[in-house]
């Protein structure tokens, strides 16, 4: 998915359905500190929440690795398989030598709210 039709697609929904606020965005900052925080691949260095709808809850980690294929490979399963919401997901990936940044927008269809944020991965210089 390009970064345009990501953007697109999180505009609508972000039009369509409110934010999340409480429990479930706690909730999921909690996911987030056991797989990325406790991952044996990735060390979380920052976990917060914004207060920006457009970016509510921002990510930062790291890695020893220097493989970034294997790096992105690892961050997006975890996105899909441990954190989003099942009911919907939409991300997207951009890179660079030093960042890869995965932004993503979840919701689930009985609750209709929506959380948004960005798993930023720094990679080692080489």
């Amino acid at each position: 998915m390009t970064n345009q039709e990501f953007r697109k697609i999180k505009s609508e929904i972000m039009h369509s359905m409110p934010a999340s606020s409480g429990n479930d965005l706690s909730g999921m900052i909690e996911d987030i500190y056991h797989y990325i925080g406790d991952s044996s691949v990735f060390h979380l260095d920052n976990l917060s929440k914004t207060g920006d709808l457009e970016n509510m809850i921002d990510v930062i980690c790291s890695s020893y690795s220097l493989n970034q294929p294997f790096l992105m490979g690892e961050l997006e399963d975890i996105w899909i398989n441990n954190l989003s919401y099942r009911d919907f997901e939409c991300h997207s990936i951009t890179q660079s030598k030093k960042l890869c940044i995965l932004e993503f927008i979840t919701h689930m269809s009985g609750k209709c709210y929506y959380v948004t944020g960005s798993i930023t991965l720094v990679i080692p210089i080489q």
